[in-house]
């Protein structure tokens, strides 16, 4: 798999989970404590020098994961997988929405003044 193509399928799972957990750019920057522009870049498919460091904090709040599969090229070799639907799951499921539930109020992002 090709580091763009590699990108794209982060970028998209990226999007689609922020989305799903209703959270702008600007929250989801401040929960995982990195720049804005770093998760427009990101969502864009832009950031080829985003660092191990930033794409793991940005995707811990939206509760993905990196995985590796071994060493093969396959779609499944490094790629953003949500959570699957295992009981256990779900109830992971149902904190990572209270949590984000918490740290947003009112749409305005955690400790930031009205």
């Amino acid at each position: 798999m090709k580091c763009d193509e590699l990108l794209s399928e982060i970028a998209a799972s990226v999007q689609q989970r922020r989305r799903q957990l209703n959270l702008t750019q600007k929250e989801l920057a401040s929960m995982a404590d990195v720049s804005e522009r770093s998760v427009r870049s990101l969502e864009a498919g832009k950031a080829y020098g985003i660092g191990l460091e930033n794409l793991v904090a940005i995707l811990a709040p939206l509760g993905l994961c990196l995985s590796c599969d071994g060493v093969s090229a396959s779609k499944k070799t490094l790629l953003a997988q949500e959570v699957g639907a295992d009981p256990q799951d779900l109830k992971y499921e149902a904190l990572l929405q209270q949590a984000v539930a918490s740290w947003t109020n009112g749409g305005e992002a955690h400790g930031q003044n009205s």
